[in-house]
């Protein structure tokens, strides 16, 4: 495959490679062209945009913590059925549901799924699909960051790369014809799946060239941060390879897909880091200003799911498209990460 080939994208890299225009409404709370900025958060976003949940089903996967919680409980809060697709236990029943999103019963119900079986995704699209309802959003925002050991998925899998990426693919591919079957409904809105990607994307392992398939699963070179970086380039490259195909068929503008970055939050997300006590007070001063509430780093889903336009394809931060590291943008790496995540995930169509 030429290496020129390229996704037709916004120029530019992310602001974490210090566009300053980026960098200067990420501090200043700036709004972009959407209409929100940084400084947004969700419930700014479904509330801004007038949007009406009702009569709309979403999938959100992480839905128990983080922004994957936030998110879901701004879609059913605007009239959304949400189904909350996540590993339960027993203290996240029909108490915890009611408490932290409300709706339980009527907008909002739990669905067993372990992204890091293949078999638990094939399980989880099967039940859904017997449900009958339809679906009009997806959000793969589960995800796991900077193991500090190698560690395995069920299926043999670098487990960041299977959980935030693998499982996603196969669990995007069984729902497909449904949200495309949903979309085309009489005066149904288009279809969204949004990939919760990271700015982080640019730190994919390089030596061996990038999403080098030995190199995977390959606990010889394993890196924690490369490899979060290589599934979080595999969650935007999944994005525009997928957009690209929908486009291509007979009707591309039915469902779209993009990737977002939700910015700079501390969330359960970080529970692997091992950082000194010194260091963690350091860092707290140091960091702040970067950071984001949780439910500002859920607006930039939120608003990709609910916008009524926004690019496919697109690498969303701040709740705008925004550029995106080198890498994401050639479609050689997306139809050959295509072919990889294909052949581990095809048993299980």
């Amino acid at each position: 495959m030429a290496e020129s080939e390229r996704y037709e994208v916004k120029a530019g890299g992310s602001w974490k490679q210090l566009n300053p225009l980026a960098m200067l409404r990420y501090f200043t709370g700036m709004k972009g062209p959407s209409g929100f900025g940084a400084s947004s958060t969700a419930r700014d976003v479904v509330a801004g945009g007038k949007w009406e949940g009702k009569g709309k089903v979403a999938i959100v996967t992480g839905p128990y913590s983080g922004i994957g919680l936030a998110a879901a409980r701004e879609l059913a809060g605007r009239g959304c059925e949400v189904v909350l697709a996540g590993r339960t236990n027993a203290e996240r029943g029909k108490d915890w549901v009611s408490r932290e999103i409300g709706g339980e019963g009527k907008l909002v119900h739990q669905m067993e799924l372990d992204l890091s079986s293949l078999e638990s995704v094939k399980g989880f699209a099967r039940d859904f699909k017997k449900t009958g309802k339809d679906l009009n959003i997806l959000v793969n925002n589960a995800g796991i960051m900077a193991l500090p050991e190698f560690r395995r998925s069920k299926d043999g899998h670098e487990l960041q790369w299977a959980t935030n990426h693998l499982g996603h693919f196969l669990l995007t591919h069984l729902l497909l014809d449904k949200m495309k079957e949903t979309s085309r409904k009489k005066g149904a809105p288009q279809g969204r799946i949004v990939n919760v990607s990271s700015s982080a994307h640019y730190m994919s392992y390089k030596p061996k060239g990038i999403l080098d398939e030995e190199e995977l699963s390959d606990p010889s070179v394993y890196k924690p941060w490369s490899a979060y970086g290589q599934a979080k380039l595999s969650n935007v490259l999944h994005a525009r390879e997928l957009n690209c195909r929908l486009k291509e068929g007979a009707k591309g503008d039915d469902v779209i897909a993009v990737a977002v970055h939700p910015g700079v939050i501390v969330t359960k997300l970080q529970r692997h880091l091992k950082v000194p006590v010194l260091m963690q007070s350091v860092g707290k001063v140091a960091v702040t200003p970067f950071l984001k509430s949780i439910d500002q780093g859920a607006a930039t889903t939120v608003y990709c799911a609910t916008a009524p336009s926004i690019k496919g394809g697109g690498f969303y931060a701040d709740c705008n498209e925004q550029g995106s590291a080198p890498e994401s943008k050639r479609r050689d790496l997306g139809k050959k990460l295509w072919a990889i995540s294909e052949k581990y995930a095809k048993a299980f169509y």
